[in-house]
């Protein structure tokens, strides 16, 4: 998912070329504005371990912006999505990946600001969380074409 900061940076083709050329194929592709009840369900366990305030500065990062959700194939493509996107801080990615490149955000800044941290982009970190996430942001995708594809069993 690209979240609503790399929308508003307009960093949609630098960052879903990067995706391509690694050679995974994008197999779906939706356009769509956050509402509280999917990002709840979205982040579920980080809402359960964060509480109210988790849940709040999500909701402001969120609710009625913008996000791109796509489903990514191909062998080992967890894997390597995983690594092209970079640490989930900013700060701390390193160069060559995405957030690393892109990223102009940290959770310290986001932590002193009470707010979500914007790092550019959301990737499942494992095959149960992305069919998870899948089935929650494309209820009509075929499952078992995605499961076949992946390669992560």
């Amino acid at each position: 998912m690209l979240k609503p900061d790399a929308l508003e940076r307009n960093l949609v083709y630098p960052i879903f070329n990067i995706l391509l050329q690694s050679g995974l194929i994008l197999s779906a592709l939706n356009l769509t504005v956050a509402t509280s009840k999917i990002i709840t369900q979205h982040y579920n366990k980080q809402i359960v371990i964060g509480g109210q305030h988790s849940l709040d500065r999500m909701n402001d990062y969120y609710i009625g912006k913008p996000v791109l959700v796509s489903i990514f194939e191909g062998d080992g493509a967890i894997n390597k999505a995983r690594k092209m996107i970079g640490n989930t801080d900013p700060a701390k990615s390193s160069p060559g990946t995405i957030r690393g490149d892109w990223g102009i955000d940290s959770f310290e800044a986001a932590d002193y600001e009470h707010r979500s941290c914007r790092n550019l982009i959301h990737g499942s970190d494992t095959l149960d969380n992305s069919i998870r996430e899948i089935k929650l942001w494309f209820p009509d995708y075929p499952i078992e074409n995605y499961v076949s594809t992946q390669g992560e069993k």
